[in-house]
């Protein structure tokens, strides 16, 4: 009997994540990512490992429970499925001390819950990319995980100095810093930044293999649906047809926030900002562009 899917999308900040996250939600009957799009399991059991205290575990699922409510579009044929998720899968496990095995426990039981409808469970979270997680981390998820699942990764990258600019202004808003474009040139020249891409792929792909699907914004054009028939193919879900731009709510945000994004970044950073940050982001960029452009 063939294992349950498990799907990774370690997302880089502000690079298509919860759009991508979204439109799986389209796939009903096939990926079921939870009640939450990041439910963090792998990345609070590195931070237990470096001593986060476990009160400051327990606050972050508090705040999972508060904002859980319409996160997910379910089908009609599991009308009684948002209730068992509701009674049980995080009273169950946000007592529990984090580990890989009680993750595992976790989505074991999300799978069991929803399996009779649902081709495999996923773990979206772009905090993947912000801990340092080793390559001998990787393999200990991979080795514990593959016990149960069929585990999979998908990355999705966006032209690395628009990604950089909106999760600087994303930050700016977020926590009130007095300027976008001062965060922005300070980070621009963190070599753990600059390098960020390669190290990203280096990691997953020496773990992962021909199990990393790598995406870019290209996937979320309209007018070329390559890149989508590449993800069906990847994790053997059908292929259907997805407006991604419809008038439905949470796709129309996503949307706005990205096209507001684009505009802030062309107001605000002029020609020769572009050029330099270009050229100190040169190691994201070649790998960006012998991935998507050669």
């Amino acid at each position: 009997m063939s294992k349950p899917l498990f799907l990774i999308c370690p997302g880089l900040p502000k690079s298509g994540t919860t759009m991508l996250w979204r439109i799986l939600q389209e796939y009903n009957s096939y990926i079921h990512c939870g009640i939450y799009k990041e439910t963090q399991y792998l990345c609070l059991t590195h931070l237990r490992r470096n001593g986060l205290p476990y009160f400051w575990m327990q606050d972050y699922f508090n705040r999972i429970l508060q904002i859980k409510q319409n996160k997910l579009i379910y089908p009609n044929s599991v009308s009684t499925l948002q209730n068992k998720l509701d009674e049980k899968i995080y009273s169950k496990f946000a007592s529990e001390k984090y580990s890989l095995s009680t993750y595992a426990k976790y989505y074991l039981h999300l799978h069991e819950i929803v399996k009779s409808v649902y081709y495999g469970v996923g773990d979206f979270s772009v905090a993947y990319a912000e801990y340092d997680f080793t390559e001998e981390y990787l393999q200990e998820i991979d080795d514990y995980l593959s016990n149960f699942f069929t585990v999979k990764i998908v990355i999705l990258f966006r032209d690395p100095v628009k990604r950089l600019f909106s999760f600087c202004h994303m930050e700016k808003i977020t926590y009130s810093l007095p300027s976008a474009v001062e965060f922005f040139n300070t980070s621009i020249c963190d070599p753990k930044v600059q390098n960020l891409y390669p190290n990203v792929y280096d990691k997953f792909f020496t773990v992962f293999g021909d199990r990393v699907l790598l995406l870019n914004e290209k996937f979320f054009d309209p007018n070329d649906v390559t890149q989508r028939v590449q993800l069906e193919q990847f994790l053997n879900i059908p292929t259907i047809n997805i407006d991604i731009f419809s008038s439905a709510d949470t796709k129309t945000d996503e949307w706005k926030i990205l096209q507001a994004n684009i505009q802030t970044y062309t107001e605000m950073l002029s020609e020769s900002d572009i050029e330099r940050s270009t050229e100190l982001l040169k190691p994201s960029y070649d790998f960006y562009n012998s991935t998507f452009y050669t």
